[in-house]
């Protein structure tokens, strides 16, 4: 079952929602999917409508603003999210500061979700216009998402699942060594097509040169709608994957099924076991 670990949905496409699911259907099994930021957020509410409509394709992720009290971890919980999405951190994720909100998603078994890596300078200008409500452009800064803070988190709360979105690009070795070096940690490549070929080539020498395991800690994901809304775009996403990364770097049968979906559905079975 293919399993898309990055989905987000928006208030225009939740107009036509079914017709949506039903067309993605057809090449994916489940989807994660990701509250957004406060940029054109969909409510908590709106998330939970959608996964009470379609409980056998969503895993709902709620959005998690590190500038209100951890008990949103709570209030998360209660709703019924099994998942946290977090972006745009006040400071960097592995300050102490931030660590009460991770030490009540360790105690719930609520995986988190972060973006790790670059942050266009767009997203700065949306912080100044207002269009990220109450973000300091300051927090849209890609250094206090670096890949790396990963490894604190990870010690500090052992048994918190980390998944770090878009393979912590630019600083992919960083994300790669982290991902092997601790088992609460993983990664999942959303991107552009042509950046991901290109960096996924070297994460799998990297792999050869230095002994890392890398297939076993990495979840795919199509970051939708980022690439436009289209199904069909969608579809010639996970082509792409399998044409020009997973063939051409000869993944076996067994290591293919991991990264399109048994690494994810793993992730969800150590939940429903937390939570049971």
């Amino acid at each position: 079952m293919l399993v898309d670990a990055h989905f987000h949905l928006n208030r225009d496409l939740l107009k036509n929602m079914d017709l949506l699911f039903e067309a993605l259907r057809k090449r994916i099994g489940k989807i994660w999917l990701l509250q957004l930021s406060p940029e054109n957020n969909i409510t908590d509410e709106e998330v939970m409508e959608v996964y009470k409509s379609y409980p056998d394709f969503v895993v709902p992720f709620g959005y998690m603003d590190f500038r209100k009290p951890s008990y949103r971890v709570d209030e998360l919980y209660a709703k019924g999210f099994v998942g946290i999405k977090v972006i745009f951190p006040p400071k960097p994720y592995d300050h102490p500061s931030l660590f009460q909100h991770y030490q009540r998603a360790e105690r719930y078994g609520m995986p988190i979700m972060f973006h790790t890596g670059s942050s266009g300078s767009a997203y700065a200008d949306y912080a100044r216009n207002g269009r990220l409500k109450g973000i300091d452009p300051m927090s849209t800064i890609s250094k206090r998402m670096m890949p790396i803070a990963l490894d604190t988190i990870s010690k500090m709360f052992p048994d918190l699942v980390l998944v770090g979105a878009h393979l912590g690009i630019p600083w992919w070795e960083e994300a790669v060594w982290t991902a092997d070096r601790h088992p609460n940690v993983y990664f999942e490549v959303s991107g552009y097509p042509l950046v991901n070929m290109n960096i996924m080539r070297r994460v799998f020498e990297y792999e050869e040169i230095w002994g890392v395991r890398t297939v076993n800690k990495l979840l795919f994901g199509t970051d939708f709608p980022a690439f436009g809304a289209d199904p069909k775009k969608v579809y010639d996403y996970i082509d792409f994957w399998e044409n020009h990364i997973i063939n051409q770097q000869k993944l076996s049968a067994q290591d293919r099924e991991l990264f399109f979906g048994k690494n994810a559905e793993r992730i969800m079975g150590e939940v429903v076991k937390k939570r049971s």
